[in-house]
């Protein structure tokens, strides 16, 4: 027999932590996410005009690719005349990965995870200083994201939200974007970037996915109470007659029975169809 657990406060719980863990499923990433290595997608110097040579034009074209790189690190876009016309992107990818718990109806839960820079890891302060000086530039270049990958890190946040909450979920839907900034969801080699690539879709030239994300965390009883209306994989379970929740509890007498009066009505609206 289970030993009680004391009242605390105003929780009536007969257990104050998880009895198990909803949902075992990982993505095939693991926890560490898709391989996307950043030296790997920078453009080459050939690639923006660099080569070798005395020549003034040669000269010329090294300066601008040192400029270029330069703006790679600080702004993922053009700074001035001189990279205005050389290709520029936001480096890195944004994917959903799957946290290996399931909702509380049904699905399973993943995580969202922006690695593309969003241009805030500063401050707007620091953004309107840089403006005022003539840079009126967006900050989302390699270091920037560093910055904004390094805060996300050390937000004790998602780490003390499941050691001290019930480590069950409700669920919210969401469609985001994934891949990189270009439209991207696979290196030069063909590694995905993506989990679960059949529910992708592509629109206005990226690609997104739906998937069921934490919204708030609930109780244990309260999740086991919850109609399971998803399977793992977000798609709505339907629920037949003979293996749905009309026949709960019933013997297996009973329901060979109902097979059978099923059966019997088939042949006879079979027979009343075709031989009249």
């Amino acid at each position: 027999m289970a030993a009680s657990v004391p009242q605390v406060g105003a929780d009536k719980r007969g257990n104050l932590l998880p009895t198990s863990i909803p949902g075992t499923q990982k993505s095939e990433f693991g926890y560490l996410g898709p391989d996307y290595n950043y030296a790997d997608e920078l453009m080459l110097p050939g690639n923006i005009g660099v080569r070798r040579g005395g020549s003034v034009g040669a000269i010329l074209d090294a300066v601008n690719g040192v400029n270029y790189y330069m703006d790679v690190i600080a702004f993922g876009g053009p700074s001035s005349k001189m990279t205005r016309d050389l290709p520029f992107q936001k480096y890195g990818i944004n994917y959903f990965i799957k946290t290996g718990q399931r909702c509380s109806n049904g699905a399973d839960m993943w995580d969202y995870v922006e690695l593309i820079p969003k241009g805030d890891a500063l401050g707007k302060n620091f953004q309107r200083g840089m403006a005022s000086i003539g840079y009126n530039v967006e900050l989302k270049g390699l270091a920037p994201g560093i910055i904004e990958d390094a805060k996300a890190g050390i937000n004790p946040l998602p780490l003390i939200k499941p050691l001290f909450g019930t480590g069950y979920a409700s669920c919210k839907k969401v469609t985001k974007v994934v891949g990189d900034e270009l439209g991207r969801i696979a290196d030069s080699e063909g590694n995905s970037w993506v989990d679960d690539k059949q529910s992708l879709i592509f629109k206005g030239g990226r690609y997104y996915q739906t998937k069921w994300v934490r919204d708030k965390d609930i109780d244990a009883e309260t999740w086991n109470a919850t109609p399971k209306i998803y399977n793992p994989d977000g798609t709505p379970a339907v629920e037949s007659f003979v293996s749905g929740s009309h026949t709960k509890g019933l013997e297996l007498p009973q329901l060979l029975g109902i097979a059978a009066l099923l059966f019997a009505a088939n042949v006879a609206a079979y027979t009343y169809r075709y031989t009249k």
